[in-house]
């Protein structure tokens, strides 16, 4: 009985083989298909054991944001998956802390907040008077954000309205002013140009603000706005400005010209170029196809004066000599003017 047992274990991967050979083709392709089938199921089952539960990291991020929070992830080594319809963005959540943390950590998402739809949820029973002035101010600040980051190499910005409150007397009321604070990408400066657009943003999406009490910094706390006592010396500055350039101009020509002669670096030109910024020329042209063309002209004026006849009450009065002054009133003048074309 007991040499049987070893005998039996021993003949059955054999007895197996010769089982499954002697089988039709038919059934052995079945059999083979599920064990393939158990092996796929225990290997998924595996991989599924292994994969990490992913949790939500952010809902929905703006795509500057979204660029920057993914490179900050796969510069920390940290897994995600994106949601390309809903814009979701998924991390294990084992990591989800650790992710938060690193991507505080570089002040990201910066995010722009909501702007005027916020207007457009309910605040509720009881809302005071200022707390509405304060939503909408609110709401343009984060509208005049986001518009201000938009612009090529405005990489964050704040933006803060002093709206004071309306006076019942009209000639009692505060003038509005705002502040604006640009965080700039490394290397990158605005020109005035950038900056008088910002202030025009801003003058304009607040009622009663001039451009003069707009006040634009960046980063590094330098002042993008001047004052206007400071807007003629900006004035000498672009003069002098367009006189360099075009002095650099006429010494390029020059060198291009005179180079084809003595050949290349065999000449040095200086031009210094004296500009009336006081004299300034306009041409106009008139196109009238319709309108007659005046050929000729005639005027003539003729011109009769004379005293107005003397009457009156009769009496004593009228029997006085007049005066001076009642002879220059009385004196009229008459005149015709004809003029032929």
């Amino acid at each position: 009985m007991a040499d049987s047992i070893p005998n039996a274990a021993a003949s059955t991967p054999a007895a197996l083989i010769q089982g499954f050979i002697k089988l039709p083709a038919s059934r052995q392709a079945v059999l083979l298909v599920a064990v393939a089938a158990c092996i796929a199921s225990l290997v998924g089952i595996v991989l599924w054991a292994r994969t990490p539960d992913y949790s939500l990291l952010y809902g929905s991020l703006e795509e500057r944001d979204t660029a920057q929070v993914v490179a900050a992830l796969e510069k920390a080594a940290i897994s995600y998956r994106l949601d390309p319809a809903t814009g979701a963005l998924r991390v294990p959540s084992t990591a989800v802390h650790e992710a938060r943390m690193k991507l505080a950590a570089e002040g990201l998402p910066k995010g722009s907040g909501n702007g005027l739809e916020m207007l457009s949820q309910d605040p509720g029973f009881g809302v005071s008077r200022f707390m509405e002035s304060a939503r909408y101010q609110h709401a343009v600040e984060n509208e005049l954000v986001r518009t201000i980051t938009a612009m090529a190499g405005v990489q964050q910005a704040r933006v803060h309205l002093a709206i004071p409150e309306r006076s019942v007397f009209v000639r009692e009321h505060d003038k509005p002013s705002a502040s604006v604070m640009l965080q700039l990408y490394r290397g990158r400066t605005l020109d005035d140009g950038q900056v008088a657009a910002i202030v025009h943003l801003v003058s304009s999406s607040v009622p009663n603000l001039a451009a003069g009490r707009v006040t634009v910094v960046d980063q590094a706390g330098s002042l993008l706005t001047r004052p206007a006592g400071q807007r003629g010396m900006d004035r000498s500055a672009e003069q002098y400005d367009y006189t360099r350039r075009l002095e650099q101009d006429y010494v390029r020509r020059i060198e291009d010209l005179l180079a084809a002669v003595v050949g290349p670096g065999g000449v040095r030109a200086k031009v210094s170029a004296e500009v009336d910024f006081e004299v300034t020329e306009r041409t106009r042209e008139e196109y009238q196809p319709d309108g007659a063309v005046l050929r000729s002209a005639q005027e003539e004026e003729t011109a009769t004066a004379g005293r107005a006849g003397i009457g009156g009450v009769p009496g004593t009065l009228s029997n006085q000599p007049p005066t001076d002054g009642s002879l220059q009133l009385a004196e009229t003048a008459a005149g015709d003017t004809d003029t032929d074309t």
